[in-house]
């Protein structure tokens, strides 16, 4: 029981968050041939996001956390690109073989902490964003008159600062943030038939 509250929390905090996200897609196609086609265009992001975090009220047990009425504002601004590239040949209407290299992109931001330690910074609370490269490879095809579908691809992709929510022992409350990781690979093959 907080006495100078009148009520039982450990923690009241209020938090408010802004977000804003333009994006824009172009892609210009050249049929260098009636059968082969290449293709290449781009997205390009920004983000913007910001955080106005305080405490209202603290139990008594409280103390490593953020003294109440204390502000908390952090901010995250970024712009990336995000290219990509098709080559794709096309030997008879029912029948495309393709290459890809792609890019993704998952934007960083704020990680909004439940409980707010004294010692937060907004270095302690942004991430990075999740960039995606890699290849894929595909044939899809008509077949049996129309009464067959069929399509194989093969990708590769890496992620570099992976997103992951991780626990924060650092201080003496535990908290959960979303952290950069280093990276992942991901492979594989994809078969589909009707």
């Amino acid at each position: 029981y907080n006495a100078a509250a009148d009520n039982y929390v450990s923690a009241d905090m209020t938090s408010i968050t802004k977000n804003s996200y333009v994006s824009a897609f172009a892609e210009l196609t050249w049929a260098i041939t009636p059968e082969i086609e290449l293709s290449g265009g781009a997205r390009w992001s920004h983000d913007k996001k910001s955080l106005d975090q305080v405490n209202n009220s603290l139990g008594p047990t409280q103390q490593s956390l953020r003294p109440v009425g204390s502000h908390f504002l952090a901010k995250y601004s970024d712009n990336h690109v995000s290219p990509e590239v098709t080559l794709t040949w096309r030997p008879n209407p029912d029948n495309t073989i393709y290459v890809a290299y792609k890019s993704g992109y998952k934007s960083g931001g704020i990680s909004n902490p439940f409980l707010l330690p004294a010692t937060a910074t907004p270095a302690s609370v942004t991430f990075q964003p999740e960039i995606s490269k890699g290849i894929e490879a595909g044939y899809k095809a008509t077949l049996a008159g129309g009464r067959l579908r069929f399509d194989i691809n093969a990708y590769s992709y890496k992620y570099d600062d992976l997103q992951v929510v991780s626990a924060d022992n650092s201080s003496t409350i535990q908290q959960f943030n979303v952290r950069n990781a280093a990276a992942s690979h991901v492979k594989g093959i994809q078969l589909s038939a009707n």
